[in-house]
């Protein structure tokens, strides 16, 4: 009990810094922070001290709240004496005021990291090349700004996904729109969602049939997902749309060959990268 409560209260004041820094610097949804403890902790404690400093501002000056900083001091103290036992009295006699300051500091504090890190996106803050500034606001997410196309410009209206996967007795290349995709807890790709797949045997090269088009076989289906511990090599491709009808015709299978368009009239499409 010495030391539980003041434990409990110290990491009450700094959750909000955590709960800024979590929003502000991870856009991936399912990805770690890979950034080291000590450091992010660091981080977290230096925007939760200016966080209360403003939270304890506005407090003053908007309610009839005020901060009793001899009170703070001594719950954070591990003594248990008669000044402990008043601290905690007053405490006890108007709990709402600890109350709504901790949960409305945690929202603001919350809603805060999202609008920075969606104000940052928007603006192309964080996007490569931007100098001191982008290195500072540009999250540790790789396969996010590759899969989204962030430091592409103009930013690309889809994303075509060759992957090649090894089945048994045979490779395959499956090619598809990517929907949506997921990555492990260490950082890794889980599983990619496709759209509009199609798929071919990686050994047939890239010869023409007598149509003249590519040899690949279309998958039904709405979505087709690839698991990444099948994928061997992958190929990013950005697509522009150039009007909204071929926005709206978009897929139908994106089976085409190296800059040719796909589901309408497309710009020829840039190989930005691949991993």
């Amino acid at each position: 009990m010495n030391v539980a409560f003041p434990a409990a209260l110290f990491f009450a004041l700094l959750l909000p810094g955590f709960l800024l820094r979590t929003q502000f610097k991870s856009p991936e949804r399912t990805a770690p922070d890979p950034t080291p403890f000590g450091r992010a902790a660091a981080t977290s404690a230096g925007l939760a001290l200016i966080l209360n400093a403003l939270w304890v501002w506005l407090s003053s000056a908007l309610t009839p709240y005020h901060a009793d900083w001899q009170a703070l001091l001594l719950l954070l103290s591990a003594d248990r004496g008669t000044a402990f036992e008043a601290a905690v009295s007053r405490v006890a006699r108007f709990p709402v005021g600890p109350f709504y300051y901790c949960a409305s500091l945690c929202a603001f504090a919350y809603v805060l990291g999202l609008m920075g890190r969606a104000l940052v996106a928007r603006l192309g803050l964080d996007r490569e090349g931007g100098g001191w500034l982008s290195s500072v606001l540009r999250a540790d997410t790789p396969w996010y700004y590759l899969f989204n196309g962030h430091d592409s410009l103009p930013r690309p209206d889809g994303v075509v996904i060759a992957a090649i996967v090894e089945t048994e007795g045979s490779t395959q290349l499956f090619v598809g729109l990517l929907a949506e995709y997921f990555l492990t807890t260490d950082g890794q790709i889980d599983r990619l969602v496709l759209r509009g797949v199609s798929r071919r045997p990686f050994n047939a090269g890239n010869t023409p049939d007598e149509a003249g088009e590519a040899p690949f076989y279309a998958i039904e289906g709405d979505y087709f997902v690839l698991r990444g511990q099948e994928i061997k090599t992958l190929n990013v491709r950005y697509l522009r749309i150039d009007s909204e009808e071929d926005r709206a015709t978009c897929p139908p299978q994106v089976h085409t060959a190296p800059g040719a368009s796909a589901g309408g009239s497309l710009v020829a499409p840039q190989v930005e990268g691949g991993r």
